[in-house]
Parts: C-alpha cells; structure tokens; sequence
C-alpha cells in the first residue's frame, strides 16, 4: 500500500474519529442541559402556573424536553455514524435550541410563580428563554425535512423551500429576541433589555418568520411524499 493511499485512510479514520467525538458531544450537551430543566418541572409538578395555559409547563414543558432529547440522539446517531449528511446535524442544533429554550422557560415559570423568589435571576431567565428554542427550530425542522434521508434536496427545484426555511428560522430568532416591550405571555410582566427599533417592525419580522417556516414545512411535506412514490429500496424504507 502506498503512502498516498495510507495517508487518505488515515484522514478518513481520523475525520470519522472528530465526526462520531462531535456528535457524543452536542448529545453530552443536549442531556445537561436536559437534567436540570427536569429537576425543575418535577418541583413544579402539581402547581397552576400562567404558563400552564400555553402548555409550556407541566406536561407541556416534559414533551418539549422528550423531544429536544429525540432530536439530539437521532442527530447523534445519523452523525455519528454518517458524518456528510447534515440532517444528523441539523437534528443535533434543533435538540439543543429546544433544550436551550426550555431551560430558561422552565426556570422562569418557577423562579417568578412557582415559588417566586426562591430562585435568583427569574427575569434573566425570562429574557434567556425569548432569545431562541423552539420557533427558530421549527424553522430547521423544515430544512431537515427537505433533505431527508440522503442529506441533498429532491431537485434544484426545491431551493426556494430550502432557503424560506432558513430565512424563516433567522427571521423568528431575530424578530422575538430583539423585539421591543413586554416579552410574550406568560413572561409579560419582563420587558425586553436587548429590544431595538419598533415593536411593529420586530413583529411583523417574527410573522414572516412563522409564515416561512410553516411553508417550508408544508413544502418539505410535500417533497417526501414525491420521494416516496419516486424512491425503492433502502430509500424507501428510511422514509
């Protein structure tokens, strides 16, 4: 065996050695996140709270960690395992910003009505939990969705999809974390220290941003169902 050819092996191996190590840690990530944001909701369990009202607390806040935790082992696994497909790592960013966002939310609910006072930097968690998770996530998970399962579009045609899913993720991270005023309920009574420009500019920024994703999201719908007619074979059975 040449040189050549041994180096290209060992470049291979130790590109698959980097990939599978970054992979077990944005999981690693993901589950500390994870621990703390459940010791928090079984403290809260049982406690009528304003957030109970969006199901974002109780049972709600549980489904928001059971699926950042979802999305961070199948990320980890597909990445691991086949580290040029970027829906493992797309996967991987969506359980952390959900586990991101949940955590601050989580603290929030319990520092300000739980037991308020209990715990220090209630608002701060407040302002934390509006800064992303799941609404530039749900962008993402329209992109994830156009790619799968191969990690490349269905065709050329379906770019426009793939880029509202992107501008529709950044629309909603920037229009709610810069979006001046009171935060959105049930964190209303915290006003926004990072809001710049108006309040009708950053919202109207963050409904483009809804409206891009659920686009994208119904497109990227679309597209699987089309590779699910077209496909057979392994493809087949991976969607």
């Amino acid at each position: 065996m040449s040189p050549r050819v041994t180096r290209g092996i060992r470049r291979k191996h130790d590109a698959a050695v980097t990939a599978r190590r970054a992979a077990g840690l944005a999981w690693a990530l993901c589950v500390a996140i994870a621990l703390p944001t459940l010791v928090l909701l079984v403290l809260g369990a049982g406690e009528s709270t304003p957030a109970d009202e969006f199901g974002l607390a109780g049972f709600g806040g549980l489904a928001f960690l059971v699926a950042a935790l979802a999305f961070a082992t199948t990320g980890a696994l597909v990445a691991s395992r086949l580290p040029s497909n970027p829906v493992g790592w797309i996967f991987c960013v969506i359980g952390f910003l959900i586990a991101a966002g949940d955590l601050p939310h989580q603290y929030a609910d319990y520092a300000l009505y739980v037991s308020p006072g209990s715990l220090p930097g209630g608002e701060t968690a407040a302002v934390l939990q509006n800064l992303g998770g799941l609404p530039p996530a749900f962008g993402l998970l329209g992109l994830s969705l156009l790619l799968f399962p191969d990690g490349r579009l269905a065709s050329r045609r379906w770019r426009p999809a793939a880029a509202a899913a992107l501008i529709g993720a950044a629309a909603l991270a920037v229009g709610l974390a810069f979006r001046p005023g009171p935060l959105d309920e049930p964190f209303e009574v915290v006003s926004n220290p990072f809001g710049v420009g108006s309040f009708e500019l950053m919202d109207s920024l963050s409904g483009l941003g809804w409206l891009l994703s659920a686009v994208a999201v119904a497109l990227a719908a679309a597209s699987m169902i089309i590779r699910l007619r077209r496909s057979s074979g392994q493809e087949r059975q991976q969607l």
